[in-house]
């Protein structure tokens, strides 16, 4: 079993590997023997001169969009720890333009994307505020039955530790709410699959707003084994009947309320570090930094993920080495500081989803993730505590 170099090609021709010792360098010209063994790395022909020396071919398109696809998207590849080559200009600028153009229609795609979904929340929003004669909001007529309801349930019980009153977006497919804190500090993204539904009549989408505190009010009633059942009221167009079926049924009957017209775009951050790890760990470390101090300095160092909190009178610190249950994917190092009030009211996801995943940079946004397959999400999203060093 021979050893390989992770090669990534750079602007300027060259192929830059890490070696087995870690140490970045640029490979040199060599020559190759053995053509077909190379050939299966590298996509261009090797031929043999007059003189018994390797001619590089230049690459086409074509080859250049194998090797990319072949290496997940990220113009990366491997080549034996024997082999050494150098690109010229000329096959750099073949691979540049071939990257360019896929990284180009993936921005247009998302841009598109990014345009119909703005265009969908302000269609449902401007449907509703559409009023009957007595100058009520009209919700149309769907329905939703739930045969699990912690699924919404548990939901709006983390919600509403963040925020009182939010626009609840019905589509086809899903329930969703996005919304900021009064503060303006964190975001919450919720999403509710109609995949978990026993059944789920929606014939467009529209959406409405409603205090999250009287809805959880009347869902702390619901029985792990009850039916939850969500429809229009049939003859009052701007409430909303909520059914707690099971042994007995009982009707709540909710009122949907004014609010301002807001539209909360989603930012497009990038980050440099992820952290994948147990929820029920995460939120045990983030009770305990909480007893600590106010904030909390996440750090992504080379021995692992770190949490620290600090106060006048006591220091703490918590290693999490990269292993099966944590996982850490960053190629530097750096830390950041957040509020613990917030990550707090985060973590009580726990109780939905097994895993947690951290995604932050330096004095960035952190965005934590919970998701259940084909069932629900939370993406929750907090601005950084500016340091006081």
């Amino acid at each position: 079993m021979c050893d390989y170099f992770s090669g990534i090609i750079t602007k300027g021709g060259k192929v830059l590997v890490d070696d087995s010792n870690s140490h970045s360098r640029i490979l040199d010209k060599h020559k190759i023997d053995d053509k077909k063994i190379f050939q299966d790395f590298l996509p261009f022909e090797i031929k043999k001169t007059k003189d018994n020396t390797n001619e590089y071919s230049k690459p086409t398109e074509q080859n250049w969009e194998l090797l990319f696809q072949n290496s997940g998207g990220q113009g990366t590849f491997k080549i034996p720890i024997w082999y050494k080559a150098s690109f010229d200009r000329r096959i750099w600028s073949v691979f540049k333009d071939t990257h360019n153009k896929k990284i180009k229609a993936h921005q247009e795609e998302e841009k598109a994307k990014k345009r119909l979904e703005l265009a969908d929340r302000k269609q449902a929003m401007l449907e509703s505020k559409q009023k009957d004669s007595n100058g009520k909001a009209i919700i149309p007529k769907f329905k939703i039955v739930l045969a699990e309801p912690a699924y919404l349930k548990d939901s709006i019980n983390v919600i509403k530790d963040m925020i009182t009153e939010a626009r609840i977006t019905v589509t086809k497919t899903k329930m969703e709410i996005t919304a900021t804190d009064p503060a303006n500090v964190a975001m919450v993204i919720w999403k509710l699959l109609s995949s978990v539904a026993v059944e789920w009549i929606v014939k467009k989408q529209f959406s409405f707003a409603i205090n999250i505190e009287h809805l959880h009010s009347l869902l702390k009633n619901c029985k792990a084994n009850d039916l939850i059942e969500i429809t229009n009221h049939q003859s009052e167009t701007d409430k909303l009947i909520v059914c707690l079926k099971g042994k007995s049924r009982r009707e709540y009957s909710i009122e949907v309320i004014e609010l301002e017209d807001k539209i909360n775009t989603i930012p497009t951050l990038k980050f440099e570090g992820k952290i994948t790890m147990p929820s029920t760990m995460l939120e045990e470390q983030i009770r305990e930094a909480n007893n600590t101090a106010d904030s909390v300095i996440f750090e992504v160092t080379k021995k692992g993920f770190e949490i620290k909190a600090e106060s006048d009178y006591n220091k703490l610190r918590i290693s999490n080495p990269n292993n099966d249950e944590v996982s850490i994917k960053s190629d530097s190092e750096f830390k950041t500081k957040y509020s613990t009030e917030y990550l707090l009211k985060f973590v009580g996801c726990k109780k939905l989803c097994d895993t947690a995943i951290l995604e932050f940079n330096k004095d960035y946004p952190l965005k934590v993730s919970y998701k259940l397959l084909d069932k629900l999400s939370f993406e929750w999203i907090l601005a950084p505590r500016v340091s006081d060093d």
